[in-house]
């Protein structure tokens, strides 16, 4: 997990405890949050609905959405899938 972690998301996301912006939003204790959530970060307008809608962060949630965030939440500005599912479990 961690080295797909480096290689994919580390150059737009944190993980530090004050969530901490990148390019993306803090990640750090995303399980169980709803989409669009961090104070203060700008999300896409089709991200923020999906949060408003009721999207939360499961493990199974994740998955979908980061296999082809641009399938899952068209509009979303995140740019980057990761299309293999060992690697997305890590």
């Amino acid at each position: 997990g961690q080295t797909t972690f480096q290689n994919n998301c580390a150059s737009c996301h944190s993980v530090d405890a004050k969530l901490t912006p990148l390019a993306g939003p803090g990640l750090h204790r995303v399980l169980g949050r709803k989409a669009a959530s961090v104070p203060g970060y700008n999300y896409s307008a089709a991200l923020t609905k999906a949060g408003a809608a009721g999207k939360t962060w499961t493990r199974a949630e994740l998955d979908v959405f980061l296999a082809d965030p641009a399938k899952n939440v068209p509009g979303t500005t995140m740019p980057v899938g990761i299309s293999d599912k060992k690697a997305r479990a890590g």
